[in-house]
């Protein structure tokens, strides 16, 4: 028999008190605690069922009273639309939702992204990068994809600068995308200097090269907008951009159609990674400023290959920003293919969380992360021999014993906060 003397029950009675998100719950000895997370970060993780999406859905309330803050969620199983849209909110989907008033269904618009802008040229060209980023990163010959990338980016300043102010829908500058001859295409391409880059990507004349960019250019574009779907739309004029400005106090779901992953996918990820470039692009907090931008990612590593672009930024340098990330993901190894197999980039991923909540995990990857980021002390252990002689050493052992994870019940988790000991802490119903 081993005695350790393991402080892991023992809930901290000090408690950061930079914002008022709040756990509530018991320790083990069943006293009532209540445990307030760092201003920073939260990653919520663990196997189905053991409670994260609850967890979050208790921060959301939390949330809903400053109201000062702007609230992105991306809601993979539609949990968020049924649990936490309220009145005010918007939704941005790939078809409507029933039960969600029409009036709340937004259309997202490419092109609103850089009206009034002051320099609306790098917007669209960072959107037309972003839409094009996997298949640059996941192609054999990157010609074929920059190349696409060039001539819709192209397309995108020819017909904002032809708007004279009235934004075409999402509709007609696919169409337009998709029908443009090369020969229209160059004559447009000669009145703007500033596509000078772009004109020796365009020929009349038809080969394999130019044949393949424009298949590479069309495909990607039908992946992401599906036709007859929201964000192929005759009435498209949603700006993600402005919501981050102007939706203090309301919140953003962005929910994924699982019939049309691929598609959902692709879309919520250029999504994200527009709020989140906005978000930050923003001057520094004043000390007293209660201004937050709150991105909620469950079972984020379900997203394409690579993850999301601005994800890291928003962790590392978010915080004098106001924004904040709340994830979660079921295991570590999920993580790491989320990156590609690359451990570097998943433990960057999961290095930029302040408090991580760890549900029962249900795979060693997830409970080697979990030990290691706990690190481990010297303590005592008494040892009981056959003949009940105590033996009395110091080892080297985990901060938090390996058993208390295999052990963790629904509703029960070891909290790793982002100052002090990990504890063990279980959830109010």
């Amino acid at each position: 028999m081993t005695i350790t003397n393991s402080n892991i029950y023992k809930v901290p009675e000090i408690i950061p008190t930079a914002t008022q998100i709040s756990l509530n719950g018991h320790d083990r000895n069943n006293k009532e605690k209540k445990y307030v997370l760092s201003d920073r970060s939260v990653c919520l993780l663990g196997s189905p069922g053991c409670g994260k999406t609850s967890t979050i859905l208790r921060i959301l309330d939390d949330l809903s009273k400053n109201p000062m803050a702007v609230t992105v969620i991306l809601d993979m199983k539609r949990d968020f639309v049924k649990k936490a849209f309220r009145p005010g909110d918007v939704v941005l989907s790939l078809f409507d939702i029933e039960g969600v008033p029409k009036e709340s269904q937004v259309k997202w618009s490419l092109l609103n992204e850089a009206y009034n802008d002051t320099h609306p040229e790098i917007i669209l060209y960072e959107i037309a990068s972003m839409i094009y980023q996997s298949a640059v990163e996941g192609s054999e010959n990157k010609a074929f994809p920059i190349s696409a990338k060039f001539i819709f980016y192209a397309i995108l300043f020819i017909t904002y600068k032809e708007s004279n102010g009235k934004m075409p829908s999402n509709k007609e500058l696919i169409h337009k995308a998709e029908t443009i001859t090369p020969s229209k295409l160059l004559e447009d391409i000669e009145k703007y200097d500033e596509l000078a880059s772009v004109r020796n990507l365009v020929t009349e004349k038809q080969n394999v090269t130019s044949w393949g960019i424009q298949m590479e250019k069309a495909r990607v574009l039908a992946d992401l907008f599906v036709k007859k779907s929201n964000f192929c739309h005759e009435n498209s004029d949603f700006s993600i951009r402005d919501f981050i400005h102007r939706g203090k106090g309301h919140r953003l779901i962005i929910v994924l159609d699982i019939e049309s992953r691929s598609s959902s996918e692709n879309i919520a990820k250029l999504l994200l990674d527009i709020a989140l470039k906005e978000a930050l692009s923003g001057d520094d907090l004043e000390y007293s400023d209660m201004t937050r931008y709150y991105f909620v990612l469950d079972e984020y590593a379900y997203l394409p290959c690579g993850g999301l672009e601005y994800l890291d930024f928003a962790k590392d340098m978010g915080r004098s920003k106001g924004l904040r990330i709340i994830g979660a993901f079921q295991h570590f190894s999920q993580l790491k293919k989320l990156y590609g197999g690359k451990l570097e980039n998943a433990m960057n991923d999961a290095a930029g969380y302040g408090d991580i909540v760890v549900f029962h995990p249900h795979d060693g990857a997830t409970r080697d992360f979990v030990l290691n980021r706990c690190g481990t002390e010297m303590k005592e252990t008494v040892t009981i021999d056959a003949m009940c002689n105590v033996h009395t050493e110091v080892k080297e052992m985990p901060v938090v014993p390996p058993g208390v994870l295999n052990e963790l019940k629904c509703g029960e988790a070891v909290i790793l906060p982002d100052e002090g000991r990990p504890f063990w802490f279980y959830f109010d119903e």
